[in-house]
């Protein structure tokens, strides 16, 4: 997929991505998915996912990973610098699935990287870190389709706790609940739902936000745009298909929709709150054979607003 946006300021954000899943590797229906992308954030993500019976109930998935991002230093509600975050590691996960659409998975996992200031005061210090951490993460989908949902919901919650037993610096809490649900009538749909993240103990800052910024995301923003360690989002999203069902086995269908979102970041030394922000966008989408193709236009009452351009996933 690819993804861009532009703050009609001077700044903007372009990633370009691809993923890989190799289906059926033994008897047991072991997969391999690999997730490259490249761009303002860059990723690569590696898991193998092996069933250890026959049922495909339980499984392991060891994963290994490395990303680059931007990362605002806020104070005041002031930027005051902008660090380059590098990040490599890996986990290995226990799971099992739940009836067709759920699974809960428990692992460990362990990173190392560097923080470097790219923008602002050059005497702000530059830092390594290290973290480990368990994670316990569930997950039910019952979505009927991952570009423009009609009907079903996806539910999330990951909960991980930081400790330096696993060698990590600090020791740390954080939990984060997604939820999407998408009701239709005709050839509209809505789609409500949010995320809410929370950091539960002192931490540093720049290596423990969560991302705020992009289209449906807190538009108006460029993509992870507004950092915290602490964040709340809800959303209401409306679309409606523009043109009729096809006969044919191959559809492309035009939507039409806009979103309203109210959402507010923070973090736990009190040096940044953004408040409760007000957004909505308006957009336009199209299934193409290289899959949805997305255009939209996004403003807060912050005074900034967007351009937003995506080629996959659109929510």
């Amino acid at each position: 997929g690819i993804n861009l946006s532009d703050d009609f300021r001077g700044d903007s954000a372009f990633n370009i991505g691809a993923s890989y899943r190799k289906n059926g590797i033994n008897e047991l229906g072991g997969e391999w998915l690999t997730r490259l992308q490249l761009g303002d954030h860059q990723e690569l993500f590696s898991e193998f996912y092996q069933p250890l019976d026959a049922g495909s109930r339980w499984f392991v998935a060891p994963n290994l990973f490395a990303e680059t991002q931007n990362v605002e230093a806020i104070m005041d509600n002031d930027p005051i610098a902008e660090y380059r975050l590098q990040r490599y590691g890996y986990g290995l996960h226990l799971g099992r699935q739940i009836a067709n659409n759920g699974e809960i998975r428990f692992g460990i996992g362990q990173a190392w990287g560097e923080a470097d200031v790219r923008i602002g005061d050059p005497e702000l210090p530059d830092f390594n870190f290290e973290e480990g951490y368990y994670q316990l993460q569930y997950s039910f989908d019952t979505v009927d389709n991952v570009d423009f949902p009609r009907e079903g919901e996806d539910i999330g919650l990951t909960l991980r706790q930081y400790d330096k037993g696993l060698g990590s610096d600090e020791r740390y809490r954080q939990w984060e609940f997604k939820l999407d649900k998408a009701i239709s009538h005709g050839p509209s749909t809505l789609v409500f739902g949010g995320r809410y993240g929370r950091t539960l103990d002192d931490a540093e800052v720049v290596t423990s936000s969560f991302m705020l910024g992009g289209a449906r995301q807190l538009s108006g923003f460029r993509q992870d745009a507004l950092p915290g360690q602490n964040i709340s989002l809800a959303r209401l999203i409306y679309f409606r298909r523009m043109t009729p069902r096809s006969f044919l086995p191959l559809d492309f269908p035009l939507y039409l929709g806009a979103s309203l979102e109210r959402g507010r970041a923070w973090n736990n030394d009190n040096e940044f709150d953004s408040g409760y922000i007000n957004a909505g966008s308006i957009f336009v989408g199209y299934e193409t054979p290289l899959g949805p193709l997305n255009f939209s236009y996004g403003l807060n009452d912050e005074a900034e607003r967007a351009l937003y351009m995506n080629l996959g996933r659109s929510f």
